[in-house]
Formats: C-alpha cells, structure tokens, sequence
C-alpha cells in the first residue's frame, strides 16, 4: 500500500474496523484505511443510498428550522453557505453564483435549495442518483471528479460529507481548483481525525467507516492537500464544526455573537470541520 499523498509506504497501525486497517502515513500524518475494492462500483449498488445516512436521511431532522430569504431553510447544510457568503441576512452572498455540487446523492444534497437563487449543476459518481436529479431538471454530469470532462468554471463548489469517500483526493483537489474561476470558493465538510471525539472513541469514531470512508483528515492534511492543489495557505480556512455544533448556532439564532462565542468554544470537541479555500 502507498499513501494517497506523498507516496509513502511506512505507515502506523491507528486501529481497524470491520476487516480492515486503518493507517497513519509516517511521512506525512495522513490517516487513511487500506481498502483494495473498486470504489464506483460500491456507489453504484442499487442498495447503497439506502444502506447509509448519505442519502435521503441527511439532515431531514432539522430541515427549516429557520427561512432566512427567499425561502432558503437555514440548517446543517445550508448553514455554511451563509457563514461563507456573509452579506446580511436577507440578502446572501451566494444570489447569482454559480454552483457545482459534487456528490449531492439522490436526495439532492444543496442543490435543491439554492436553485432559486444560484445556478445549480450537479456531479455524481452513482447512476441512480444522476438519473433520479437529471428527472427532476438538474443539469448532472455522471463519473468521479478528475475523469468526468466538465467544459466551465465556476463560481462555488461544494462538497459536503465527500472527501472522505475519495479514492484519490490529491487528484479531485487539482480538478476541482481547475474547475473554479478566479475568485471562486471550494467549500468542504468531513470528519476531524484530531477532534477530541475521535480520540475519545477509537475505532468506534463514527467517520471510521471502511469501505465507505478511506481518508481520515485533520487540519493539517487537508490544508496541505489543498496547498498541494494550488490554494494558497492565507486563502484556506478551516472552522472545526460539526452538524450538531451548527445545530446549536442555529437555535441560538445564527448569525450573531452568541453563537459566534459558541462555535469558538466548541472547535476542538466536535467531530468536524468545514473548510473554505478561495482561488
């Protein structure tokens, strides 16, 4: 086995899970599971979106929990798109954008929400949920990141709950900061192997989950993947979120100081992180 960024083949045992080992690179700290199968066929069985909560379960808890404009739902999701794009409320930063979901699942992911004020495209490796979106009327290209030929650039590209699941993540950041115009933002979301929570469960953090999950970030690692990439150290951020800390900000009445005071807080505890690098 090498590691998936620097090529290094001398790792440290971290623990394993159902079959097989999860990893530390010792070149480069990158945590990563050993997982030999073919990815795009896993996400193309018919029972995969069923089988976990990357489907139509994500976020259906919290849903509207708040309608900020236009009848745009403040939750889980769409949370880090006004914390990214902050123009006062009722007036979001991301109106008029140009967007490219990548791995919005069958549910739509955020697509569905900013369709009123963004144009919204879709890039998906599962044929199921490339069928189900393109009935619906989004426009959707089929295939992984990297391989799929995508001829525009655009302003905002997100990835939620993704980077995890990426065979090759050091490839799909170079397409994706390809894929962006000057100025465009990539936003992320994915565990925090360096959270307290992780440490606190072992083997039985919920992000450990092979084959589904392969790479386990931290701040560092996916700062320096998407340096690697060509975003610029000052123009990446890291905020150590996760849906239940978002969950929080929103009752409290995001956005203001008191959940500002509470998202600082907490950074360490929870078990994410959100991540936003501009071209």
């Amino acid at each position: 086995m090498e590691c998936g960024y620097c090529g290094g083949r001398f790792f440290r045992h971290v623990t394993s899970k159902d079959g097989y080992a999860i990893l530390k690179c010792r070149d480069c700290a990158l945590v990563q599971a050993d997982v030999p199968m073919d990815v795009e066929a896993f996400y193309n069985r018919e029972d995969y979106f069923s089988r976990t909560s990357t489907g139509e379960t994500f976020g259906t808890d919290f849903l509207e929990c708040r309608t900020i404009t236009d009848k745009i739902p403040l939750n889980e999701r769409t949370f880090d798109l006004f914390n990214a794009f902050r123009a006062g409320v009722g007036e979001p930063g991301f109106r008029d954008k140009s967007v490219l979901e990548i791995g919005p699942g069958p549910n739509g992911g955020t697509m569905k929400y900013l369709t009123a004020l963004s144009v919204v495209e879709g890039l998906e490796i599962s044929k199921r949920a490339v069928d189900h979106l393109g009935g619906l009327g989004f426009t959707m290209y089929c295939g992984s990141i990297g391989e799929v030929r995508v001829d525009k650039q655009y302003d905002m590209i997100l990835a939620y709950e993704l980077v995890e699941h990426l065979r090759d993540p050091k490839k799909a950041f170079a397409a994706i900061y390809g894929l962006l115009k000057p100025g465009g933002m990539f936003m992320l979301s994915t565990g925090n192997v360096n959270s307290l929570r992780a440490h606190f469960f072992g083997k039985r953090w919920s992000y450990f989950l092979p084959p589904q999950h392969l790479f386990y970030f931290g701040g560092a690692t996916i700062t320096r993947h998407l340096e690697t990439a060509g975003f610029k150290k000052k123009d990446i951020q890291v905020l150590k979120y996760s849906l239940w800390s978002k969950k929080q900000a929103i009752q409290l009445g995001f956005p203001n100081l008191r959940s500002s005071l509470f998202l600082r807080l907490v950074s360490n505890l929870t078990n994410g992180m959100t991540v936003y690098a501009t071209k």
